[in-house]
């Protein structure tokens, strides 16, 4: 699902003139929804899923600032394991980072 819903897209029109990924952006691309329908329709089934990528960290990745905030707003339940293994609820991490439930 990389190509869904990894953190770095294809389509240039996804970054900012500085090359920065605009999650604002890659929210609204087909191939975002799709692979967020996707984990939807995991959720449904109550399938257990879980979504990997290079960072250790969940407050720096995209996971949580793109995927999570995502599913958060359709009121999927998800948690996160951080770098020392430690799981954390999306909601209690948000907090964490102080950004009191808005990331982008």
């Amino acid at each position: 699902m990389g190509d869904q819903l990894g953190g770095k897209p294809v389509a240039a029109d996804c970054y900012t003139s500085e090359g920065k990924i605009n999650y604002e952006l890659v929210k609204k691309k087909d191939f975002f929804q799709s692979g967020i329908e996707r984990l939807k329709k995991a959720y449904s089934h109550k399938l257990p899923v879980a979504i990997m990528c290079s960072e250790s960290k969940p407050a720096e990745c995209h996971r949580t600032n793109l995927i999570g905030e995502a599913l958060a707003e359709e009121n999927i339940f998800l948690q996160h394991i951080d770098e020392k293994g430690m799981v954390k609820e999306h909601k209690r991490l948000i907090i964490e980072m102080g950004k009191g439930g808005k990331l982008f």
